[in-house]
């Protein structure tokens, strides 16, 4: 296998890998790096008499570039994987990193072994609770949202995966008409925790919402596109939206907001970041007891016609899965690298089958705050695309893996445009604002690579 690494920093990461087996008489797998030391692994599903196996490994990974797993066979049999098993609503379940505390069945207690930071819920709320939120509506429109959501109703827990790599904690139970499954995810070395939710979403008037317990005091940031607007959720004003009769929902309904893929919870004793892999999505600051909810999906029956059919296209019926991870930090978004953190999650390392017979050293981008994020060949130029995700200025330095002959900052037509960059030992130097996204266009020295 080859493990490629998107981002532009160095990963250890959990990797999941699928593996056929067409000779029965090799009972086991066995992961090694290409020098022979083995790779940490873990096997989560063995397959009918051996056919396939379902494995998790533990690899180090280069900045945007990759790294081998190579497989071996053992005759051996495979030592027969733990059975899953019940466990009390009152339970705990802790890996190297990660602790948590379980009280009547919901997620009461999360604690950070490494820091010693512990997140507990306030009476009558959870962490990641699935649960139903009523709703009034006037036609298509939200008018209210119920003070009190139908919370999540328990119906089973269970240990489904227990190390080395990653413990699973699996349970199901309902959140008023949804049926819920929810799975728990701690990885080794890792100080947060993953979570699936699939919903079996029907013909409701209510939405799906998870939800989160907040401080009273908690401050609230929320990555939006292009930038940073600071707003007070209790006091957006409300009103119309140009001679439209609909008003926007962020201003008809306080506490409302929109993400796009993390928010972020400061408080005084402990705060918390939340990075979602399938938004964006609508959140909000929400009743008594006060938690932070996000919005998963709409279960509402009215019929539509005409642009509104397409609108919500996550309320069609059936069963949907949304991931998350939840980070117990302390600081700000920044401290607790949010932005990184969501750019991880929904750009995991890639597997691929086989071993490449060729390879390319990556591009060497600072600082980190400064994103890859296109690079495409044009004749016998290539081009690439960086933004800077961070609020501050940034001095950037890129060194290609290529020789060339000459870079220009170019614009959509390949004009050339604003600042140009300074070339000094084998880099390239030059200044982003916050947010900004710059193209490089470089005129490859094909002489010097021998074309």
């Amino acid at each position: 296998f080859t493990v490629f690494n998107p981002r532009p920093e160095a990963v250890h990461a959990t990797v999941a890998l699928d593996v056929p087996n067409v000779d029965n008489s090799r009972r086991q797998p066995a992961l090694r790096n290409p020098d022979g030391t083995p790779i940490p692994m873990q096997v989560v599903a063995p397959g009918f008499l051996a056919h396939q196996f379902g494995l998790l490994a533990r690899v180090d990974l280069p900045a945007g570039g990759c790294a081998e797993v190579r497989l071996d066979w053992s005759r051996d049999e495979l030592p027969p994987l733990p059975a899953p098993v019940d466990l009390p609503f009152e339970t705990t379940v802790a890996s190297d990193t990660i602790n948590l505390r379980f009280r009547e069945g919901q997620l009461a207690t999360i604690e950070n072994l490494k820091n010693g930071r512990t997140l507990q819920a306030s009476d009558g709320a959870a962490f990641f609770e699935p649960m139903a939120l009523p709703q009034e509506a006037e036609g298509w429109m939200t008018k209210s949202f119920a003070n009190n959501p139908l919370p999540f109703l328990p119906k089973r827990l269970w240990l489904e995966e227990c190390g080395p790599l990653r413990f699973r904690l699996m349970r199901s139970g309902f959140a008023g008409p949804y049926a819920i499954l929810q799975a728990f995810d701690l990885c080794q070395g890792e100080p947060t925790v993953e979570v699936t939710t699939t919903v079996d979403l029907v013909m409701d008037t209510a939405y799906v919402v998870l939800g989160f317990p907040l401080p009273g005091e908690a401050r609230l940031s929320v990555d939006i596109p292009f930038g940073v607007e600071d707003r007070d959720l209790s006091r957006i004003r409300y009103g119309y939206l140009g001679g439209w009769n609909y008003e926007n929902i962020e201003r008809r309904l306080p506490g409302i907001f929109w993400g796009r893929s993390w928010v972020f919870a400061e408080a005084s004793d402990a705060s918390f970041g939340l990075v979602t892999a399938d938004g964006p999505r609508y959140f909000r600051r929400h009743g008594d007891p006060l938690r932070l909810l996000h919005f998963l999906a709409d279960g509402r029956t009215e019929q539509r016609s005409g642009w509104m059919a397409n609108v919500g296209q996550e309320r069609a019926l059936g069963r949907h899965t949304f991931r998350h991870q939840f980070v117990l930090a302390g600081g700000t978004w920044r401290e607790a690298d949010m932005v990184g953190r969501a750019q991880r999650l929904r750009t995991p390392p890639q597997v691929l089958p086989g071993i490449p017979t060729t390879t390319v050293a990556p591009f060497e981008v600072q600082p980190e705050t400064v994103r890859l994020s296109a690079f495409y060949r044009e004749g016998d130029d290539i081009l690439i695309r960086l933004v800077n995700m961070g609020s501050r200025i940034a001095a950037t330095a890129i060194r290609p893996p290529f020789a060339f002959g000459g870079v220009t900052s170019v614009d959509f037509l390949n004009r050339p445009m604003g600042e140009q960059p300074i070339a000094r030992d084998g880099a390239i130097h030059f200044t982003l604002q916050p947010w900004q996204i710059v193209t490089l266009r470089f005129a490859r020295n094909l002489s010097a690579q021998g074309v």
